[in-house]
Parts: structure tokens; C-alpha cells; sequence
């Protein structure tokens, strides 16, 4: 049903292939039904050759653009950039998911039904890359093999995918805030994906200057922004918290999320007590929970924390008791984020995202020392610290009482951040990749 869809949306002059695909799938059906006839068999198999020819005959002059996430939740890095190039008249743009495996429980992953309706799929069962060969493909995952959770089937690896297209784009699927110092920064530069795509997308001018600095080639590099922020501004603009609080059945006044992201809950001793605690601490007091595991943690943990999967779940179990905490594993964080009044996290991409809403963040994990310590992307060090002792009570309540007295601090500190404000780096990306395939074709 699908490829039948695909040929009458994009092959307009050759709906016949309609015909011939719904023979083919009537004479399996009479196969299914009666004994195996090799003649039958041979004919479908010719049909379907047939088929699959005629629809890689469609040529276009438009420059095809693929994207290939692999995990609905990261889209936000790819949106912009996919708004941009889908009204571009001279671009053809697909989306295609690309499946992965999960690593503790071997299994092989594809989220085609995870992302949001509107937004058109392929079925990558459907396209052989090395034979479509896209002008561009874009990816956000940068580990190949080297990934000790995921990673993506062999054939969307990096290097595999440098063979099947004349430019390989790069977007990070998360922000940065800070390194700890200049190496843990060149690791990144030293990733598959770094090194084999032909244009990497990087957040800011600071990143680009170290690499400079350590002698790294750095043409291939573009400072844009980031489109996960693209995503925050666009969203909060356009919906009413309200109403998709209304959406959600969520009746309380006030809202806190909690994000919870991997590193943190992987290596902090006792972090169990420490969300065990947030939870009480929510259900004691006049205020709703939104709480958005990462989307690998559960898998993370099953991977390389048996004991603290077992106190995840307990968690889990704890929240799904309480009406007033609701676990969120909706692959957008965008509706959290606008019915959210606060956050409450631990390092991550999300922070960065949040912190451009203006409202108050409670960081598990922040210490006020890395200013001068680390490389920073972002500073977001000025948001509430448990390390400077503010206790996650203190905070409940402080949101409780519309007592946020950092909030002009955050505002200016923004305003350092214009790259990431403007809404803008979907489009820088769009047209600096757009400008490079031209001039090097």
C-alpha cells in the first residue's frame, strides 16, 4: 500500500505501475493460498524488477536532499533546515528514518510511527541509497560503531553513506554547553561522523576556534546555531500553553518538568534518593510534575546499569501511582517545554533549549567553578545551583510564590547567545549547504 502511495504521489506519468504492483501482490496472495508455482513466481519477480526500474527512471533537475534521522526525538535538529529545503523550488527533499539496534536486547529499531503526522516519510525498506543517490544526505548521528547503546545498521554508517551521495551533512541532535576542557572538544572532531561528512554543522564560534587552534582542517566546518533552538522559538510563538495543557488533561495551575538525562543517572552515587526525593517532594506540594526521561536512558541502563535499572523502574512504577506526575516519552519535548512554568534537570541539550523560554531552571548537577574551569559554548551558570545549596523544596516553593529573582540575570545573558535567538539557523544551514554542492559539482 505504501510503495503504491509513493508511485502515484511521485511518478504522476506512470500510474500503471499501480496495476502491476497490485498483480504482483494477487498472485502472491494465490500463491499463499495453493502450491508453489516456480513460473508464477519468476513473473512476479520480472514485474517487480520492472516496477523498481521505472520508478528510478524518474529523473529531476532538482537537487535531492535526504534526511536520515534515527530517533524521532531528535528531529528538532533537522526541522528548520527540512522547512527550508522543502520550499526551495529548486529542491526534491525526502525523509527517510534509518533503523538502529539497540544494543543490550539486540534488537533492530525503526521509528517511522513515532514523528508527528504531518511530517512526510519513506520507508527505507523501499530505497536503496546507493542506487538513488541523493545530491545531499543529512544525518545527526556521528558514532557509526562507537556507540556503546545504539548504533545505526551498518549500512547508514557514516562511511557507507559518504559513498551513496556527493555531500554528507553533519547536525549535532544536541547542544552544547561546555567541554571540560579543549581535548574532551577535539574528541568530538574525531567521531565517524565527523570525519567523513563533507560539511559539519557547529553551534558556535568557539568550537571552530579550537579546532583552528590544534591544527584541525577546518573548511568543512560551518558556525550556524543550532536548529533545536530554531524549534523552541518557533513553537512557543505559534501554540497557546493553555490549550495544549487543556490537551494533555493537565488541570494544575503550576507545572515543573524534570528532565532526566544519561550521564548524570549512570554515574552520580545514590541519584535514586535524589529523584525519589524530587518525586515526594512533588507530590507533597500544590504543583504538577512533567517528567521526560531521556529517550536512550531506559535502554542506557539496561546496558550498563542493571542495579540502577531496577531503581529506574521503581521510579517509574512510584510516578504512575501519583496523579499529579505524568512521564512524558513523547519523542517532541517541545509541548513540555511551553506548559512547563519551570525546570528541573541535570546536564543537557534541553537546558540550553529551556533557557531561551526565560523561565527559572534548577540545575542537579551545575557547578558555578566551571565558568573558569571549561570551555564554555554556554553559559547557563546562572540559573539555580543544587551545588550552591538551594534545595529542590526551596525551589518548589519559590516557584510556588512567582519568586524568580534571576530572571533579569538570564534575560541579558541571552542576548550574548544571537545565533541561537534569531530563529535563523535552519536557513544558514539550508544555504550554505545549497552554496557549497553548487559551486563544487
Amino acid at each position: 500500500m505504501e510503495l503504491g502511495e509513493y508511485i502515484e504521489k511521485n511518478c504522476t506519468e506512470k500510474k500503471f505501475l499501480v496495476q502491476k504492483l497490485e498483480w504482483s501482490c494477487e498472485c502472491l496472495y494465490r500463491i499463499s493460498q495453493t502450491d508453489l508455482d516456480i513460473n508464477l513466481l519468476n513473473d512476479i519477480e520480472e514485474n517487480i524488477s520492472f516496477i523498481r526500474n521505472n520508478i528510478l527512471d524518474e529523473k529531476t533537475d532538482k537537487i535531492l536532499i535526504y534526511f536520515l534521522p534515527y530517533k524521532a526525538a531528535m528531529w528538532d535538529c533537522f526541522e528548520s533546515i527540512w522547512e527550508c529545503a522543502k520550499d526551495d523550488e529548486r529542491c526534491e527533499v525526502k525523509i527517510m528514518p534509518i533503523p538502529y539496534i539497540e544494543k543490550a536486547s539486540g534488537r533492530v529499531i525503526c521509528e517511522l510511527d513515532q514523528f508527528d503526522s504531518d511530517i512526510p516519510l519513506i520507508d527505507y525498506r523501499l530505497v536503496k541509497l546507493e542506487e538513488v543517490h541523493p545530491d545531499i544526505i543529512y544525518i545527526h548521528n556521528p558514532y557509526d560503531q562507537a556507540n556503546k547503546v545504539t548504533s545505526v545498521v551498518e549500512n547508514y554508517f557514516s562511511a557507507e553513506l559518504k559513498k551513496c551521495t556527493e555531500k554528507l551533512v553533519y547536525v549535532p541532535y544536541y547542544l552544547s554547553s561546555m567541554y571540560r576542557n579543549e581535548q574532551r572538544l577535539i574528541e568530538k572532531a574525531c567521531l565517524p561522523g565527523s570525519i567523513n561528512s563533507d560539511i559539519v554543522i557547529l553551534q558556535s564560534q568557539v568550537q571552530k576556534d579550537i579546532y583552528k587552534k590544534y591544527g584541525i582542517d577546518c573548511e568543512k566546518y560551518f558556525v550556524a546555531g543550532s536548529p533545536k533552538t530554531d524549534a523552541v522559538i518557533k513553537y512557543i510563538e505559534s501554540n497557546n500553553k493553555e490549550t495544549v495543557k487543556k490537551e494533555w488533561g493537565i488541570d494544575g495551575e503550576k507545572v515543573v518538568m524534570l528532565n532526566t538525562s544519561i550521564t548524570y543517572f549512570l554515574n552520580k552515587e545514590k541519584w535514586g534518593e535524589i529523584l525519589f526525593e524530587i518525586l515526594r517532594i512533588i507530590d507533597e506540594k500544590d504543583i504538577t510534575l512533567l517528567w521526560r526521561p531521556h529517550p536512550l536512558l531506559e535502554a542506557t541502563m539496561k546496558a550498563m546499569n542493571r542495579e540502577g535499572y531496577k531503581e529506574y523502574k521503581k521510579a517509574l512504577a512510584y510516578a504512575a501511582d501519583k496523579n499529579k506526575i505524568y512521564v512524558d516519552y513523547s519523542p517532541n519535548p517541545l509541548k513540555a517545554i511551553l506548559i512547563s512554568d519551570a525546570l528541573i534537570s541535570d546536564y543537557s541539550s534541553l537546558v540550553v533549549q529551556y533557557y531561551l523560554t526565560g523561565k527559572p531552571i534548577y540545575s542537579l548537577d551545575g557547578i558555578r567553578k566551571c565558568v573558569q574551569d571549561s570551555i564554555l559554548i554556554f553559559n547557563y551558570y546562572d540559573v539555580y545551583l543544587k551545588s550552591e545549596g538551594i534545595t529542590v523544596e526551596q525551589y518548589i516553593d519559590m516557584i510556588l510564590e512567582n519568586n524568580d529573582y534571576k530572571k533579569n540575570i538570564r534575560l541579558e545573558r541571552i542576548k550574548e547567545y544571537p545565533m541561537l535567538m534569531d530563529g535563523m539557523a535552519g536557513e544558514r544551514i539550508h544555504k550554505y549547504v545549497l552554496k557549497y554542492f553548487t559551486c563544487r559539482s
